[in-house]
């Protein structure tokens, strides 16, 4: 991302729009990455690789935990 990291770009998001859903997806979803992306406000990081085969089971998970 040319201006900002996915975690800044997650804790904008949140703080405009808190109902929105974000599964972030990092070639570099280590450990802290993931707890970044948790504490910015995404429901979930995958590895672009895992995405395919774990996103829409992911999207499901995000929705059906929505408060």
């Amino acid at each position: 991302m040319p201006r900002m990291n996915g975690i800044d770009a997650t804790a904008i998001i949140k703080s405009r729009y808190p109902e929105t859903i974000i599964l972030g997806l990092s070639v570099n979803a280590g450990e802290e990455n993931q707890a970044a992306m948790i504490r910015a406000g995404a429901s979930a990081l995958l590895t672009k690789e895992a995405a395919v085969d774990q996103l829409y089971d992911m999207i499901h998970g995000a929705v059906a935990t929505r408060p």
